[in-house]
């Protein structure tokens, strides 16, 4: 069974565009159509915008100049930590900081 999105907005490689439909057939996009007459299976997506998903691209990469400056068995969070360690690790993530900004 081929489903028909119908929105008021589909955004496109081209831009927004209105008037369009989105079939799916198969759990996945078959086509991009005029809209003309309403048809069976159609889910009207009134005063709504269609448009593709993103991806998550963030990265916890700032985390790895991290690693290793807990004790064994503590945690990160833990109240248990010194002061003295705290400026080690918040020193090394200021310095990678001021690296990465442009210049």
């Amino acid at each position: 069974m081929t489903l028909r999105l119908v929105p008021d907005l589909l955004l496109t490689e081209r831009g927004w565009r209105s008037g369009q439909a989105v079939a799916v057939a198969g759990g996945r996009i078959a086509a991009i159509e005029p809209t003309g007459r309403s048809e069976p299976g159609d889910v009207a997506l009134a005063d709504k915008a269609l448009l593709p998903g993103t991806v998550n691209a963030h990265c916890h990469t700032f985390q790895s100049l991290l690693r290793g400056l807990t004790r064994p068995g503590e945690r990160a969070s833990s109240s248990s930590r010194t002061a003295a360690t705290r400026p080690r690790w918040s020193s090394r993530l200021r310095t990678a900081r001021t690296a990465r900004r442009p210049r």
